[in-house]
Formats: structure tokens, sequence, C-alpha cells
């Protein structure tokens, strides 16, 4: 059994789990669609090849979204009811196609975040093509930056990557061009493949002095 909304939004019975957005005469030409409380799933290819959807809202309910979910979309705009914290406990399966702009507490533009003491991983994708993020604080907590993490974001200056981090995944940073200089902690024992690469803006790249790992 399925629920299906007003615009076509076909969902699980539970309302848990998005699972398809289907273009018919109500859908098609809808702009902005808001995602209600409660569902936690995106499911996998479930707003694949939409064009019309520009701006979405997600509830701070989402837990995870699917593979592909949002492949070959024309989102310009996500608009998250939470905050920074319940931002990084989803996973993301699902990249999206194309720069956006990020919205915490569905209004607040998300150009500079500090990351909360209770995060110790940046999870995969946390921030994958993120244009409106420039600039991020990390705790000294955090010991792991996933892979894709901040791939093709808006981040730009120095990048201090914190004493704690023990792993850095690949294509965590890539294509952030507007990085300048990287700061890599003596705690730091692996950099994966493509961790910066396409970073063309960086003019420095340096490696604590007591690093024993990394050269």
């Amino acid at each position: 059994m399925a629920y299906t909304d007003e615009y076509g939004v076909q969902y699980s019975d539970d309302k848990k789990k998005l699972i398809r957005f289907e273009s018919n005469l109500f859908s098609k030409d809808l702009a902005e669609y808001c995602v209600p409380y409660g569902t936690e799933i995106i499911g996998s290819k479930s707003l694949m090849g939409n064009k019309s959807i520009k701006v979405i809202h997600l509830p701070y309910s989402i837990r995870l979204i699917e593979s592909e979910a949002f492949s070959d979309c024309k989102i310009d705009e996500i608009h998250f009811a939470g905050d920074i914290e319940q931002w990084l406990q989803i996973s993301w399966k699902g990249l999206l196609s194309k720069g956006y702009r990020l919205y915490f507490n569905d209004t607040d533009l998300v150009e500079s975040v500090i990351i909360p003491e209770s995060i110790s991983v940046i999870k995969e994708s946390a921030f994958y093509y993120c244009t409106s993020l420039k600039s991020v604080i990390f705790n000294k907590n955090i010991t792991l930056i996933e892979h894709d993490a901040f791939n093709k974001s808006g981040l730009k200056g120095i990048l201090s990557i914190p004493k704690s981090c023990q792993t850095i995944k690949q294509l965590a940073f890539f294509n952030c061009s507007g990085i300048t200089r990287v700061k890599i902690p003596e705690a730091t024992q692996s950099v994966w493949y493509g961790a910066f690469s396409a970073c063309y803006g960086v003019q420095s790249f340096v490696v604590s002095s007591g690093n024993e790992h990394l050269f």
C-alpha cells in the first residue's frame, strides 16, 4: 500500500519514505515542494530527472537520502527545518547534480558552519555541492572526514584540519577551488586518493612538523 499526496507525490503507507515524485498535471510545473515532517527516507530515484522543482524543504526527521534520489534534478535551494547537528545525522547516498544553496531552520542561509562538539565524524557527502558554504570550523573531536564530505562546496580561504583528525577520505575536498591554504595536523595518518584534487586555488599545503605519517 502507498499514500499519494495532492501533488502526486507517493509515500509509503506509514508516510516515512518518499517513494516517487510523479510528473502529472498537478506536479509538473511545481517549483517548490515541502516534504512533510515524519518522512525519514527520500527513496532511490524518487525525484530523478525532475526539472521543475527548484526549492525543496526537508524536515529534520530525514535520516537517509538514497542513491540517485536527486539525480539530474534542477534543485537550487534546500531548506532544512533543523540545525547543523541534525543535518550531520543524515546519511547521503544520493548526490545532487548541480550546486545548491543550503538553509538551516528553513530560512538561514548557510555560509559558515561550526561543527558541534557532539560530532566526531563528518559523514560522506554532507556538504557535497553546497556552494553557499564558504567556511567551516571543526571541533576538537573530529577523527574522520568521510569521502565527498565537502566535494565541490564553496569553501574559501584557509582550511585548518582539526588536530584530532586521523583520516581524510577520497575526494573529501575535491574541486574546492576557493581554498588557498591547507593545514594538516600531527594526528592525521592518512589522506586518501584525490582528497584535495582540483583545488586549483591552493597556494600552500602545510603538514605539521610532528606528523610522522605524511610527507
